[in-house]
């Protein structure tokens, strides 16, 4: 297989896993009730995910359906894609 790409003169040339920075924007984009629903939630799940037992870990990813996501990061990561993009920055 041949392929064939090229990179921008502007393009990003690293990818970043953890990027805050993007979160923020969204944050301060958003409607400020979603906004603030979206903080809460995070805080909420960042506390779970951070000082529970696995099995409390386990049902908190079984209510988004991704209770065979062994990893955490995973699970935010999905997450983040799934839920927070798309409800926040594309409502309806």
């Amino acid at each position: 297989m041949i392929t064939n790409s090229r990179l921008a003169h502007s393009a990003v040339t690293h990818a970043a896993l953890e990027n805050w920075q993007y979160m923020d924007v969204i944050r301060e984009a958003a409607d400020p009730t979603c906004a603030d629903q979206l903080v809460n939630s995070i805080n909420t799940i960042d506390s779970i995910l951070a000082n529970s037992p696995a099995f409390l870990k386990r049902q908190l990813k079984n209510v988004f359906g991704l209770g065979g996501l062994e990893h955490d990061e995973d699970f935010v990561s999905v997450l983040e894609v799934r839920y927070i993009h798309r409800s926040c920055l594309n409502p309806h």
